[in-house]
């Protein structure tokens, strides 16, 4: 039973927002056939990798549009036998599969482009240790900033029952105000302790020492180990997980309990 209402929730889903994945395709087909047009040699990495970079928007813009798109039928989504967690966590797993696939390809297109030229072959394996690193957090930050689309939505959808166009300007203000309340707390000295726990130093030319070798940075790794920079503390990480997930869990109570059509 849960199987066959997933499966129907993702087809609805599908069905509906087909036509956002359907223009960021178009958009990277176009990206793909300028890339090869107007540059020459490794310059073709260049357009490619950015495009592959604003994939972090992807996930949260996908999530955007079928929030949008669900709110002209307010009543009747609200009301589905599905739970509020599972409708908005297959918007979520869909959006993700859809960018994770995307990003595969733009990934697949730039190795493909690189391994034409022999000055990388000596740089391969550190390029993929930072693409991958990079990779990962372009992931993190694109459901961090899903869950946050999510949360503001909702409670957009809460104000506007109550003041209605008004609850754009609350946002504004909540955003500015919530903006400045986390740069406090992460300055303060009890989130530093929270936070910085679990250090792992990853000197950068253990990550990328060709790298490292052929722009001579040893004052740049200097300046970086003295500085911190090369210390990865794991706390933040927690935290963070355990703050989104809490913001997730608000977002399906206020349009559970409180979101009136």
């Amino acid at each position: 039973m849960l199987t066959s209402s997933f499966g129907g929730l993702w087809f609805k889903e599908w069905k509906m927002a087909r036509l956002f994945h359907l223009l960021v395709g178009m958009g990277s087909l176009l990206v793909i056939i300028a890339s090869f047009y107007f540059f020459e040699a490794w310059g073709v990495l260049l357009p490619i990798m950015i495009w592959a970079l604003l994939h972090i928007f992807y996930l949260p813009g996908y999530v955007l549009t079928s929030l949008v798109l669900d709110s002209k039928q307010l009543h009747l989504w609200l009301h589905n036998p599905s739970s509020i967690f599972q409708l908005l966590i297959v918007k979520i797993l869909q959006g993700l599969a859809f960018t994770t696939l995307s990003y595969m390809v733009f990934s697949g297109i730039a190795y493909l482009q690189l391994i034409r030229f022999d000055e990388f072959d000596a740089f391969m394996t550190d390029l993929f240790n930072l693409y991958g690193v990079v990779s990962i957090h372009l992931l993190l930050g694109s459901i961090a900033l899903a869950f946050i689309i999510i949360l503001l939505w909702s409670i957009h959808q809460y104000l506007k029952s109550h003041i209605g166009k008004w609850s754009f300007l609350v946002l504004i203000l909540g955003i500015v105000l919530g903006s400045k309340i986390i740069s406090w707390v992460q300055g303060t000295s009890v989130y530093q302790a929270l936070s910085q726990w679990g250090g792992i130093e990853i000197p950068l030319e253990d990550i990328i020492p060709g790298f490292m070798e052929l722009t001579n940075a040893q004052q740049i790794q200097m300046d970086i180990t003295i500085s911190g920079g090369n210390i990865f503390y794991i706390g933040p990480y927690i935290i963070n997980t355990i703050v989104y997930l809490a913001l997730f869990y608000v977002s399906c109570w206020i349009l559970d309990r409180k979101v009136e059509v």
